[in-house]
């Protein structure tokens, strides 16, 4: 971020070794990015903030990330989004912003506006499902992919709603783990929404993202450090140093 006006810069690093090295492609003008996912070694997606010569805050690319192209959508600054493949996915933003996004442009979730919320973080699978997670524990899902959204089925419990900032979502087919702030609880959900259990983590600090591989193997990480780790579908989570 630049001081006094505030205006971001993308920093986008690139690996070849699964991590062990990485290099920055420079000369991009991008501004500052939030997501990215690829499909491929070449064909991607990164979302972020808008800026005087990117005003959508979207882009593609197709050569592993050396150039980006736009596309066409609102300028927000969006705060998160997934892609189902690499033609089409739903990003969302601040004060509750959603679109639907394809390689032509993104038009707006037919969902009404949320108020004040904005959307943390949300997930799409390959046929069509998908959740995301919010201030004041907002909780939704879509049948669509991202089209519109909808309440689950069944309420979650009032300690989750009235106490969790929710900051991040992960689905693995039925199965539901979300986490946030504080991160004394992960709010879970085995059968889509129809019923919610609360899971004890053992510590309080604030949790920003999880993710599971499976339907018992997952990892959450926060606050200073905190890495967690289940192999029970989040029953028991262990700290992990």
């Amino acid at each position: 971020t630049t001081p006094y006006s505030q205006r971001t810069t993308a920093v986008v690093l690139r690996t070849l070794d699964g991590g062990r090295r990485w290099t920055e492609l420079t000369g991009s003008m991008l501004p500052g990015l939030k997501r990215v996912k690829f499909f491929s070694p070449t064909r991607g997606w990164a979302i972020g903030s808008p800026s005087a010569l990117y005003g959508t805050g979207v882009f593609r690319t197709s050569d592993g990330g050396r150039s980006w192209t736009p596309v066409n959508a609102a300028g927000e600054h969006w705060l998160c989004g997934d892609f189902r493949d690499p033609n089409s996915g739903a990003i969302a933003g601040r004060l509750g912003t959603l679109n639907v996004v394809a390689t032509q442009g993104a038009i707006k979730s037919r969902t009404p506006g949320l108020g004040l919320r904005s959307i943390r973080d949300l997930q799409l699978d390959a046929e069509l499902n998908g959740w995301l997670v919010g201030d004041g524990g907002l909780v939704m899902t879509t049948s669509d992919a991202g089209l519109t959204w909808q309440l689950p089925p069944r309420a979650i419990p009032p300690a989750a709603r009235n106490e969790i900032e929710f900051k991040s979502v992960a689905a693995v087919g039925q199965s539901v783990w979300a986490v946030g702030s504080p991160g004394s609880f992960v709010l879970h959900s085995p059968d889509g929404g129809r019923s919610w259990q609360l899971q004890n983590t053992g510590q309080s600090l604030p949790l920003h993202s999880i993710t599971f591989i499976d339907q018992q193997h997952g990892w959450a990480v926060g606050a200073l450090g905190t890495i967690l780790h289940t192999s029970d579908g989040g029953r028991t989570w262990q700290r992990q140093r």
